[in-house]
């Protein structure tokens, strides 16, 4: 389900900690990715259908020093949490482009305000 040779990164392992809590339910996928990633402290980006079949979530662990995009693979087989180099770079790149969407739209008063507005 889970590599051990990344068990020494913390919020990575916060995550596969989460995940393994969560998938103890008997809830839809997203609740559990979602319910893990806010454990984790983690932002839910994506959740597409995967290529070989199942669903595929990316998840963003913010840093001080740089955003962390983690995938989170479902299939008949379970989950499997991948990173970097195992991330489709077009789904990496589309996650990416989402956090400078709305990193822009948090940014621009003139796009926020009639979202609040909107909201109320």
């Amino acid at each position: 389900m889970f590599r051990k040779k990344d068990s020494t990164d913390l919020p990575r392992l916060e995550l596969e900690r989460a995940l393994k809590r969560a998938d103890a339910g008997g809830r839809s996928l997203a609740d559990k990715i979602g319910e893990a990633a806010r454990a984790a402290g983690a932002d839910v980006l994506l959740m597409l259908p995967a290529p070989a079949g199942g669903m595929s979530a990316v998840v963003r662990l913010a840093d001080r020093k740089a955003d962390r995009f983690l995938e989170i693979r479902a299939s008949d087989a379970g989950l499997a949490v991948l990173e970097g180099k195992e991330i489709d770079p077009r789904l990496l790149a589309l996650a990416r482009a989402s956090v400078d969407v709305l990193q822009r739209i948090g940014a621009d008063e003139k796009l926020r305000a009639p979202l609040s507005d909107a909201a109320e």
